[in-house]
């Protein structure tokens, strides 16, 4: 039960940060990169929702280079930025611009991270009384 509401708890932060990332202007190359990651990351929920039934050729074809320019961009951004916490910024969907074999590493990394955190919020939560 403890764990199940600490990890309710996390989700419901998760939200907020993501719905307050949405609500602030960039001010930075930081800033703007962890932006276009959150939109490449809402975009992919959104598809994940779409009937299949409804998907053309052209729509298709529209996400694809979607997805290409937001991935241009942030790659960019990062290259650009000289600070620490780029390399983290991590998005749970492969880049069209990396090899299959860089994006199998990336989801690695991304998932002993998410990994990572959830050992963290399950340690905390085991101090926490209820």
């Amino acid at each position: 039960m403890i764990y199940e509401r600490a990890g309710r708890h996390e989700y419901d932060r998760d939200q907020a940060l993501r719905q307050m990332l949405s609500l602030e202007r960039a001010t930075s190359l930081e800033g703007a990169a962890m932006q276009i990651a959150e939109a490449i990351s809402s975009f992919a929920l959104i598809w994940d929702q779409f009937p299949e039934k409804s998907e053309t050729y052209q729509i298709r074809q529209d996400c694809r280079r979607l997805n290409r320019l937001l991935f241009s961009a942030l790659s960019v951004m990062q290259s650009q930025s000289a600070s620490q916490l780029l390399p983290f910024i991590v998005v749970p969907k492969g880049s069209p611009w990396n090899l299959p074999e860089e994006d199998v590493e990336r989801h690695r990394e991304f998932e002993v991270a998410l990994k990572a955190r959830r050992t963290t919020i399950t340690s905390v939560s085991k101090e926490v009384p209820a």
